[in-house]
């Protein structure tokens, strides 16, 4: 398959950060690579959204709830909403399994990323709230309910989990807290 001219290669189950000759695009150029699907970079990146996310459902929730005019809570969810707009970004790079093959192919890559979630994430930054801005609501309270699309988020946590549930599995002989194995 090598000669053939195409951009990845079929190989068995790779070990998480194993690269095989072949499986990268041949193209020079940073918009022609990827990141593994299973490095650490990418997990600790993925961490980081998984607290956003949280806290992104917290903040607003709390604001929902209290009528919050707390300006530092509002530029906080919205550096939330950022951290989010940067994952959507580099899920356009990030390499996929399929069948148990990693596919690093980036027109694959991107199709696979527009066939699954990428509407979904579209729905959690629309920015809803600008319509409670209207002059006909008159609290912040409307403002953060119109940010209830943000709650569909919590998907991004029960994946993050359940893709690292058999990882987690494998490094549970380790001696140390669950936190450190996710980040191993």
């Amino acid at each position: 398959m090598m000669g053939d001219g195409s951009a990845s290669t079929t190989v068995d189950m790779l070990d998480p950060g194993e690269e095989i000759e072949g499986t990268h695009d041949s193209k020079p150029g940073w918009f022609h690579r990827h990141l593994e699907p299973h490095s650490k970079i990418l997990r600790v990146w993925q961490i980081l959204v998984v607290l956003s996310v949280m806290n992104t459902i917290f903040l607003d929730t709390f604001m929902w709830s209290f009528d919050s005019r707390i300006l530092d809570l509002w530029a906080l969810v919205y550096v939330m909403d950022a951290i989010y707009i940067i994952n959507i970004a580099l899920k356009f790079y990030t390499a996929y399994y399929e069948r148990g093959i990693v596919i690093t192919d980036s027109a694959k890559i991107r199709r696979h990323y527009l066939k699954t979630t990428f509407f979904v994430d579209l729905i959690t930054i629309m920015p809803l709230e600008l319509v409670a801005l209207a002059p006909t609501f008159g609290t912040w309270r409307y403002v953060a309910v119109f940010r209830c699309n943000r709650l569909i988020r919590l998907y991004a946590v029960f994946q993050f989990y359940g893709k690292y549930s058999i990882y987690k599995n494998k490094q549970a002989s380790l001696n140390m807290p669950s936190q450190g194995k996710l980040i191993l």
